[in-house]
């Protein structure tokens, strides 16, 4: 069977923030683009999520001169958070087995990762969750790192094989475990031991405090980022350097507004949506003609109720 793997990462959807914007772009442009740009295996097809507002010549700086990968910038709307299982239907085709991979905006991955994948696609027959397991925590700011597994390699690249509709936007990071055993599905670390990801800590982040940080540098195993690291997933030491520095020209700043009330709502949505794979789970099976009515009707009210919660963040901003 022939294999098609998808990447997909998203970037600021939803965020009305135009100083977030200028933070972070050149984390995508100078972090993670190379390390798709650096791939062994260039047969992927690489989708980034952008909001619909997203400004034209910003999307252009980033994105520019990308006919070396297959690429497609999906500007969309926040509730396309729900709907990444259409896009990526939309764009597989017949008689494939479906990867999917996620990477955040900021982050990188090591130059044989999707031909890895690949392998590893190509000897399982269930639907299967893999999590890169060793790699680095690079603090931006200093070009420091640490490195680190099993507790942060399921943010990096976390990849699925099977069932479209199992993509890993579909659960928390640090949930696939969880996950795996409540939808019965496989899962595995893999590349124990390898420098595999980058995971990018800076003081901006927004899931680490400053005094997490902070303290992280003091720890004895923190040591300096090298050119040996940065070679390892295509990445540019003197644009690096250049995007560490940019990042001290910013006072902290947020997508969003409303801390832990902002946090609530998403997790109220994030129950929507497992609750609207459920029912279409439900739905796919019933054979009885009224129960299926009624599954469609709270199919209906959820996709209105995932809208109102996109209203109620933009409300936020």
């Amino acid at each position: 069977m022939a294999i098609q793997h998808f990447v997909v990462t998203r970037f600021g959807i939803s965020v009305k923030n135009p100083v977030w914007y200028e933070y972070r772009r050149p984390f995508i442009r100078d972090i993670l683009m190379p390390s798709l740009r650096a791939q062994t295996d260039q047969e992927f097809v690489f989708l980034c999520l952008v909001d619909e507002d997203f400004e034209e010549a910003a999307y252009n700086d980033i994105f520019f001169g990308l006919n070396d990968i297959r690429f497609e910038g999906l500007k969309t709307a926040a509730a396309a958070h729900g709907q990444l299982e259409n896009i990526l239907q939309r764009h597989s085709e017949n008689g494939t087995k479906a990867i999917v991979s996620r990477i955040d905006d900021d982050d990188a991955v090591y130059s044989g990762a999707i031909e890895k994948m690949k392998l590893l696609a190509d000897k399982v027959k269930e639907t299967t969750i893999f999590a890169l397991h060793s790699g680095i925590d690079a603090y931006l700011e200093e070009q420091k790192a640490i490195e680190v597994a099993a507790l942060h390699g399921s943010s990096v690249f976390m990849t699925t094989v099977g069932e479209i509709s199992n993509h890993p936007f579909t659960f928390g990071h640090h949930q696939f475990r969880e996950h795996a055993a409540e939808h019965g599905l496989n899962w595995s670390y893999v590349l124990q031991g390898s420098t595999t990801f980058h995971y990018t800590q800076h003081k901006n982040s927004g899931h680490v405090t400053h005094a997490a940080y902070t303290e992280a540098l003091k720890r004895p195993k923190c040591r300096d980022i090298t050119d040996k690291d940065l070679s390892l997933f295509g990445i540019d030491p003197d644009a690096y350097r250049a995007a560490a520095e940019h990042t001290k020209n910013y006072a902290p700043s947020k997508r969003f507004e409303g801390g832990k009330a902002t946090q609530t709502v998403l997790n109220k949505k994030n129950d929507l949506f497992r609750e609207q794979r459920s029912v279409k789970r439900q739905l796919r099976d019933e054979t009885e003609p009224s129960k299926s009515e009624a599954l469609s009707q709270r199919l209906n009210e959820i996709e209105l109720e995932i809208q109102e919660f996109d209203r109620d963040m933009i409300r936020r901003q």
